[in-house]
């Protein structure tokens, strides 16, 4: 590397020599590079409260040939951490990683993460990334007090009224609906003297 005064000079100031060490990968046995599996739970989150996902990757190589060493991050959000990685208890071709983070208020809006997958053959899956979406904490709103419910008439005793009572019954529900008032105390209803 020369370092030079300016683009028009020809005599460098200083030249220091670079060594590169270059490492040549075998061709692999199974050249069909591993898959990230998407996420699908909901990637909205609150601040101060936590989450956990995991990131899974497949092999598509047979096992004995190669399998899933490494999910690394290719981007990082800050305060997230990782597990180590896991092979699913139900896939064997599966490989995961539990991440878990608590986002802070200086965090809030869009949150990139992304992710590379590696075989033991060094083959790297195509980079999958995720967007988090961190909102302020929501707080527990007070429940609402219910609507009062007014006592109502059974049907079968509405029946039972004389067919004048009824009707006025049927007037003060309705102007009750109306103008929501409650209803008036019950009358008591006349006895019919019997001869």
């Amino acid at each position: 590397v020369e370092d030079f005064i300016d683009s028009s000079s020809t005599i460098p100031m200083s030249s220091v020599p670079v060594q590169m060490l270059i490492y040549v990968l075998p061709t692999p046995v199974c050249s069909i590079k591993p898959i990230m599996l998407p996420l699908t739970g909901c990637l909205e989150v609150q601040v101060g409260v936590s989450v956990s996902f995991n990131i899974s990757a497949m092999n598509l190589c047979n096992f004995t040939v190669a399998n899933i060493t490494d999910i690394a991050a290719s981007t990082n959000i800050n305060g997230m951490t990782g597990s180590n990685l896991t092979s699913s208890t139900t896939n064997s071709s599966i490989s995961y990683v539990t991440y878990t983070w608590i986002p802070q208020s200086n965090q809030i809006g869009s949150q990139k993460l992304c992710f590379i997958a590696f075989t033991s053959e060094n083959l790297q899956s195509s980079q999958y990334c995720v967007q988090f979406t961190p909102h302020p904490r929501q707080h527990p709103q007070k429940p609402r007090r219910p609507l009062q419910r007014h006592r109502q008439v059974p049907l079968q005793r509405q029946r039972q009224l004389p067919v004048r009572y009824q009707k006025q019954l049927r007037r003060l529900v309705l102007l009750r609906h109306l103008l929501r008032l409650p209803l008036p105390p019950r009358r008591q209803q006349p006895r019919l003297r019997q001869a």
